[in-house]
This record gives C-alpha cells, sequence and structure tokens, in this order.
C-alpha cells in the first residue's frame, strides 16, 4: 500500500494523481492469492467468495475506493458527488465544442450506465482520426488537448500527451491520460484511433496495439456463452476477441473495446460518423446468437431462420447476462435499459433482414 497523501481541502495535485493510478495498477495486478493473504479483511467481514472472479473484482474495488476516500475524496454526500460529476462532464463537453475537437468522445461505464456512486469516474473512450502527411494539422489537435489541463490534473508521468502524436499519425494505436478533476472526481480517457475503432466490428481475434506498454495483470472478461474469467493482459495489446475451445466447448471471450464502444454514449461528434458503435452492437448481437445454437438449419445443414426465443424478454436479459461486463440488469438505469434493449432487437431485425432469415 502506498503512503497516504492528505489534500489541504481544496487542492489536488499531480503526486496525488500518480500516486492513485500506481496504486490502481498494483491492485489490478495483484495475484487473487496474494489478495487474500494481503487484505483478508476485504473477504471475511463482507462475506465474498474466493476466488469468484466477481468477487475478486470487487475487492479490488473497496481497496482502491478505502483509499481514494481518505486521500483524494473531497464529497461525501452522493447527491453532491453526482452532481459535480454532471457539471464536470458538462464542462468537457463545452471545452470540446469550443476547441471544435477534430475526434469524437464517447463515454462508458458506470455514469453512462446511469449506476453511478461516490468513487465513479467519467471514463472516455477518444476516437481519432488519422491525419495524412500534415504535421501542423497534427499540432494544431495535440495542442488543443493541453486545453484540458485548466481544469483536470494528469498525471504527466504515466500517460503523457506525446502519447497521442503516434495516434494522429497512423490512424492508430492506444494511448491512456490519467486525471484528477479540481473536486477529486476521476477522470480518464483510453484514446484510439480511427481505423482500430472501425475494426472492433470485425468477429475475428484482432487487437489495438498500446503505444506505451503496461505492466502485466489479469482482467475480468466475459463470453458469448456467458463465462466470467480472469484472462492474462497483454502488456503491449488489447485484443478484440480471443477464441477459446476447452474440452471441445467452442467459445469467444470479448475484448475491452468492442464491448464498451458498442455500449458507450456519444457525447461529442467531431468526426464525420461513429457507424462502428451501431455496427460492434450488432457484432456482439451476432457472436451472442452463433455461440449459443439460435440458428435454425434444414436437413441439409442450411440455416433457415433464427430460434424465435431470442426475440424475447428473456432472450434480451439472457443477452445482458451472457455478453456484458455488468451482467445485471440493477447496474443499469431504466433510461439506458430501454435503449439497450432498442438496440438489441433492432439489431436482430437486422440480422433477419441482411440474411434473410426469419424468427422461427
Amino acid at each position: 500500500m502506498p503512503p497516504e497523501i492528505k489534500h489541504n481541502g481544496s487542492f489536488i495535485t499531480e503526486e496525488m494523481v500518480t500516486c492513485f493510478f500506481k496504486l490502481r495498477g498494483q491492485i489490478w495486478g495483484a495475484d487473487p492469492q496474494e489478495l487474500l493473504s494481503t487484505y483478508p479483511q476485504y473477504f471475511q467481514q463482507r462475506g465474498l467468495d474466493f476466488p469468484d472472479p466477481d468477487s475478486v473484482n470487487r475487492v479490488k474495488k473497496m481497496i482502491l475506493l478505502d483509499w481514494y476516500e481518505r486521500n483524494i475524496c473531497q464529497i461525501k454526500n452522493r447527491e453532491e458527488y453526482f452532481e459535480e460529476m454532471e457539471s464536470l462532464l458538462e464542462q468537457i463537453k463545452i471545452f470540446l465544442n469550443k476547441e471544435g475537437m477534430f475526434a469524437n468522445f464517447h463515454l462508458f461505464g458506470s455514469y453512462s450506465n446511469g449506476n453511478s456512486d461516490i468513487g465513479s469516474d467519467l471514463d472516455f473512450i477518444a476516437v481519432l482520426p488519422w491525419i495524412k502527411d500534415n504535421q501542423d494539422n497534427i499540432f494544431i489537435e495535440f495542442e488543443k488537448w493541453n486545453g484540458l489541463g485548466s481544469f483536470i490534473v494528469f498525471s504527466k508521468e504515466l500517460g503523457p500527451f506525446e502519447n497521442l502524436l503516434p495516434i494522429y499519425s497512423k490512424g492508430n494505436g492506444l494511448a491512456r491520460l490519467y486525471g484528477f478533476s479540481h473536486s477529486g472526481i476521476e477522470v480518464e480517457f483510453h484514446i484510439i484511433g480511427e481505423s482500430d475503432a472501425n475494426n472492433l466490428p470485425k468477429l475475428f481475434p484482432g487487437y489495438i496495439e498500446r503505444i506505451f506498454p503496461v505492466s502485466p495483470k489479469e482482467e475480468l472478461r466475459t463470453s458469448f456463452k456467458g463465462k466470467r474469467e480472469l484472462m492474462p493482459k497483454p502488456t503491449d495489446i488489447v485484443p478484440n476477441y480471443i477464441l477459446s475451445e476447452k474440452e471441445g466447448d467452442k467459445d469467444c471471450f470479448i475484448g475491452f473495446f468492442p464491448l464498451h464502444v458498442a455500449t458507450s454514449t456519444l457525447v461529442y461528434q467531431g468526426l464525420p460518423n461513429a457507424d462502428y458503435v451501431k455496427n460492434s452492437f450488432l457484432a456482439l448481437v451476432k457472436g451472442f446468437l452463433f455461440y449459443n445454437g439460435s440458428y435454425i438449419r434444414n436437413i441439409s445443414g442450411k440455416i433457415i431462420g433464427i430460434n424465435r426465443h431470442f426475440l424475447t424478454e428473456e432472450g434480451f436479459l439472457n443477452f445482458v447476462f451472457s455478453v456484458f461486463y455488468y451482467n445485471n440488469v440493477s447496474k443499469y438505469s431504466e433510461k439506458k435499459l430501454i435503449e439497450l434493449r432498442q438496440m438489441y432487437f433492432a439489431a436482430l431485425e437486422d440480422i433477419g433482414r441482411r440474411y434473410n432469415l426469419s424468427f422461427i
């Protein structure tokens, strides 16, 4: 555990930001057995099972939340915290519109799902364009990012802004920016190239290459068949899909970006389109149907239809439970559930229409 770094009640420093994210890397990279021996109270006092992947994840979040509340958190009231998150998001949107950022910004995670609490963060995926053969335009866009530093304290040690330059010049790659607002709200930007975003809907084991390698760790991944496993996180790439076959059981685990882009909220559009969002969600539904035996075949083996069960409310709930990282409907606001439900049934109709399949 890193040292306690008390703030003075109103001032967030870069040291605090760096310390928090270094701790987060250590905790998320810790072996479950190491966590159990170092922090047994988090398992024992809260009646969590070990080594269930979801329980291990909850323990990691609790350790980080406790440290955050002791060292950085300035707002203890849940309603006030949520209001501050709303205010910060609005400030970011105003900044993006004023600067005319040539990028798309998507919000994902608990706030986007309508289920935030004290310690929740604003998680963004930013999609940058490929600016070909024009260094002046690259630096114009790059300089706009520095303006965020007027109201967000970034860790330049862990996420230097210079990591964005290769993404602009190549059209692909992943960089991250780590920060906190002056009121103690965590803000993180996962920044990828437009070419990578357009590849997300393809159901094959592609990947996004990191601009800056990270420490090895395990992270929770979900599969189309509803499995939830802690899997090794590569230090230099982020997989889109991970094929799996154990004892003849074929499955596919879903990577970070296909899942979170598909369910994200577009809060600012500076690129000509963001079709990769709808197409990524369509790919999730296709994978869910394929790996869960939804297709009906005739005697010669040709696919002639889709099992009607998948067109029901129960089918939608099974999709949420199987595919999503947050796989409990209680993790979503009613508004977000309505949006996801509409996207699911629209994707089913699109699949049926594209491939001339009936629901039988």
